[in-house]
């Protein structure tokens, strides 16, 4: 059991973290690079750290895409299971998740925040890459100008990105951290 209560620990972590993308909250402002971060170091694998990461995803853009954002697939009948940006969320997942299990192999400080910014930064260029790929020129021309609008546009959500990613990766590395120590401090006390 003890071997698996770090595990049971880390998903819970995860699951709360989730949460975050469901509450109102500044746009791009959730705990998503920290939980894929979080995965990348401590749940063992790349794959099952992708996986669960993307499940995440998944659940709560479909809850979104079929609740709040609705308005935003007026040509879909139905429930939304699934969009174009969605791949470039995965893609970005997926680099993320590599990032982490490279950058966090030790868990520190320095590693955690650097992380974070680099995730900001990966997650903002492959979306916003999306974004221009697959507006079907609707928003963005068709050509470098066009790409660099959509990183014009998507700048201030790099912010809150930045921003979100920094405070959820810390607090979701220090929680893990306390909740270890605590489980170590029980498990002297009562041996």
């Amino acid at each position: 059991m003890k071997t698996k209560t770090p595990f049971i620990i880390a998903f819970l972590l995860m699951a709360l973290a989730a949460l975050t993308r469901l509450v109102p909250h500044i746009p791009n402002f959730t705990a998503l690079e920290g939980i894929t971060l979080f995965g990348a170091a401590y749940l063992g694998s790349k794959q099952r750290s992708i996986f669960l990461v993307l499940l995440v995803m998944f659940l709560t853009d479909f809850i979104l895409n079929n609740t709040i954002a609705r308005s935003f697939f007026t040509e879909q009948q139905g429930l939304i299971f699934f969009s174009d940006y969605m791949v470039f969320n995965a893609l970005s997942i997926i680099a993320m998740v590599w990032i982490g299990s490279f950058m966090l192999k030790k868990v520190t400080v320095l590693n955690i925040g650097t992380s974070a910014l680099v995730a900001s930064i990966v997650f903002f260029l492959i979306t916003n890459f999306g974004a221009w790929l697959t507006n079907h020129g609707l928003l963005y021309s068709r050509d470098f100008n066009g790409l660099m609008q959509a990183y014009i546009a998507g700048y201030p959500f790099l912010k809150s990105s930045f921003w979100g990613s920094m405070l959820f990766t810390f607090v979701i590395f220090g929680m893990y951290a306390l909740v270890n120590k605590l489980i170590a401090t029980r498990s002297l006390q009562n041996a």
